[in-house]
């Protein structure tokens, strides 16, 4: 994931030994397509990082030089940290206790409101749409018009387009994720140079990734994306 990846630049770049180890096929799944996904593990293997793809950890113990890990495909590493960054998920189970209606996060409105008069949600917590943004330009434009709302003055929050840039220097990404599943990525450039765009069953584009140089198109692809909308 994100988290993951960044800590594996920043690490290898200060002069730690890195291993990342990842059930999945490919860095970034759910963000990138697998040839970007395939750039971003190359680049990242160039400076250092050592990759355990599609396999688990099974067990961690302590052993006489650190930490020892077992993994899923037979594998061992020795170690002398480990981080554990899994991924995130919304905590909703107070919201449901209080009869507030969840999907993968808090159900809001467009002035964050959730179905229960008297309860509105901020954060990492709620859902915009199909799905959470744990973000911090919807969080932050979210703030400014939610206190306008508790002060009085309901006001529906206007989220732009907000691509966030990976903090991977070893292989620059800029995401304005997709939040319709349904769909394809169509890839022009040349590697490590990419630009993806996601393009929905009905054809609309919604989301994009641009590597490397590609991530100068910022505002070009930017204008491309429909608006987010409110929530």
């Amino acid at each position: 994931g994100l988290i993951g990846c960044e800590f594996a630049n920043d690490l290898i770049s200060t002069g730690y030994s890195v291993s990342v180890i990842d059930i999945c096929a490919q860095p970034l799944p759910r963000l990138l397509p697998a040839q970007a996904g395939d750039v971003l593990r190359q680049k990242l293997a160039e400076a250092g990082v050592n990759w355990h793809l599609q396999t688990s950890v099974i067990s961690v113990n302590q052993s006489k030089a650190g930490i020892e890990l077992a993994l899923q495909n037979g594998e061992t590493i020795e170690a002398d940290i480990v981080i554990s960054a899994i991924g995130l998920a919304p905590n909703i189970e107070l919201a449901q206790a209080a009869g507030v209606t969840c999907t993968a996060g808090i159900n809001v409105d467009a002035t964050f409101q959730t179905n229960q008069t008297d309860i509105f949600a901020l954060g990492d917590c709620i859902q915009i749409g199909n799905a959470p943004m744990p973000y911090i330009l919807p969080i932050a434009n979210g703030a400014r018009a939610l206190a306008k709302t508790l002060s009085g003055e309901a006001t529906p929050c206007e989220l732009p387009v907000m691509p966030v840039m990976v903090k991977t220097p070893s292989c620059p990404i800029l995401l304005s994720a997709s939040a319709t599943p349904d769909g394809k990525w169509l890839i022009g450039g040349d590697a490590p140079d990419l630009e993806c765009v996601f393009v929905s069953s009905d054809g609309i584009e919604t989301g994009f990734a641009l590597l490397g140089e590609a991530t100068k198109k910022r505002g070009e692809y930017a204008k491309r994306m429909p608006p987010v909308g409110t929530p």
